[in-house]
């Protein structure tokens, strides 16, 4: 059986599995062979590191916010709609 604490974790993964691929987009490389992913900035001057089994939201949510401090924009930017005016 599979408890609710679970379920938790794996939308934290599904998370964090969309914050690297967007570090990628913005040009960040990540190192993704060691327990954490380690994120560096496309300027080669901050690396923050993210636990791929992040213990809650928080932690998710601090690591953002390292990353903003050296460049990365998050939410990621909206793209817009072509076709309406």
């Amino acid at each position: 059986m599979i408890s609710l604490k679970d379920y938790d974790n794996l939308s934290l993964k599904k998370d964090i599995n969309k914050l690297v691929k967007e570090l990628e987009r913005q040009g960040w490389r990540v190192d993704k062979d060691r327990p954490h992913y380690m994120a560096y900035s496309p300027d080669k001057v901050g690396k923050v590191s993210i636990p791929k089994t992040p213990s809650s939201q928080r932690t998710l949510q601090n690591k953002i916010s390292k990353l903003r401090q050296h460049g990365f924009e998050w939410p990621p930017p909206r793209k817009k709609r072509s076709g309406r005016e």
